[in-house]
C-alpha cells in the first residue's frame, strides 16, 4: 500500500521483483538504476554473497515526479530466489504495491519458475492480496540464450491470469523498462485512493 511519509511529505510506493534464483532480478534492477541514475535517490544497495547471489534483497529508490503536489518515490526491491530464503521473501513482500515476476525463459527452468510463482501467490495471500489485484507484469528473461521454453507453453503455465508479459534480456535491457512501466502506471492509476 502506498504510504504517505509525513516526515518528508512524500508518497512511497513499493515494487518487488520476484522469481526463481538466478533468473535475473538483480540484473534488472541494475539496468533500471543505470537508466534512471539522475532520478535515483540511492545507488543500488545489494546484499549478496561472494558469488554475487542475493542473500537478503536488492534495493533502489527512484523519484517519479509529483501527484497532487506530493512527490512520489518508487522503492524497488528484489527478493532472493533461493527456496531457503522464504522467510525473507515474506518479510520483503509486506506492504507491496506492485510486482514484476522475472521468469527464467530457459527450457530447464520451467519447474523453478512455477515454484516461484506459487511462492509469490502464497506470500501475497499472507498480505491479504491476490496477484490479480495489484499492478503486475511478467518478464521472460534470458531470451538471448539458446534452449528456450516454448513461449506459448510458458504463458499457459506461468501466466494463466493473462497479465502483461514481455520477452526480456536484463543484460541488454530488452523488456525491463516495459515491465516496470506497466507496474508503475498501474500504481499511479490507483493513487487517488490514497489521497
Amino acid at each position: 500500500m502506498v504510504i504517505l511519509d509525513t516526515s518528508q511529505n512524500q508518497l512511497n510506493a513499493k515494487i518487488i521483483y520476484y522469481g526463481p534464483g538466478l533468473s535475473g532480478k538483480t540484473t534488472c534492477i541494475q539496468h533500471i538504476g543505470k537508466v534512471f541514475s539522475k532520478s535515483a535517490q540511492s545507488s543500488l544497495v545489494s546484499f549478496a554473497n561472494i558469488s554475487g547471489r542475493t542473500l537478503y534483497f536488492d534495493f533502489l529508490s527512484l523519484d517519479a515526479g509529483y501527484i497532487k503536489g506530493y512527490p512520489i518515490r518508487f522503492l524497488i526491491y528484489s527478493v532472493p530466489g533461493q527456496v531457503f530464503y522464504e522467510a525473507t521473501r515474506k518479510l520483503i513482500i509486506s506492504k507491496v504495491d506492485g510486482a514484476v515476476f522475472v521468469a527464467d525463459a530457459q527450457k530447464d527452468r520451467l519447474e523453478a519458475n512455477l515454484l516461484a510463482m506459487q511462492s509469490l501467490k502464497h506470500n501475497l495471500l499472507t498480505q491479504k492480496l491476490e496477484i490479480t489485484n495489484i499492478p503486475f507484469a511478467i518478464q521472460y528473461n534470458k531470451s538471448d540464450l539458446p534452449f528456450l521454453s516454448d513461449m506459448n507453453e510458458m504463458e499457459d503455465m506461468i501466466n494463466p491470469m493473462k497479465s502483461p508479459s514481455f520477452l526480456s534480456c536484463a543484460l541488454t535491457g530488452q523488456g525491463v523498462l516495459e515491465a516496470l512501466k506497466i507496474v508503475c502506471l498501474g500504481i499511479l492509476d490507483r493513487m487517488d485512493t490514497y489521497l
